[in-house]
């Protein structure tokens, strides 16, 4: 994915209320000083049930965090779009 945005389609294994899966995103393009948003833009009946942040942003890869906040068990793909803005050092 080395390229400055993109989409990942998540497993759909379960993932139970409350649950947290975090997994890494390997791309040349980024840097620590580096702006990473995410979003689920498809894939699930209710995105609202989902929280999906960015956890750190490192040289090169970053780690996206997706956490279960509805009340049961989910198994659906989410789609999750990314986007990096490019930071600065001044």
């Amino acid at each position: 994915l080395n390229k400055p945005c993109g989409r990942i389609e998540m497993h759909n294994a379960a993932l139970a209320a409350g649950a947290v899966v975090n997994f890494q995103v390997n791309n040349t393009i980024g840097t620590t000083t580096d702006v990473v948003l995410v979003a689920c833009v498809g894939g699930v009946a209710d995105p609202g049930n989902y929280r999906i942040e960015v956890r750190s942003v490192a040289s090169t890869s970053f780690v996206v965090r997706v956490t279960n906040i509805s009340a049961g068990s989910l198994s659906e793909a989410a789609l999750i779009t990314f986007a990096i803005i490019k930071g600065a050092l001044t």
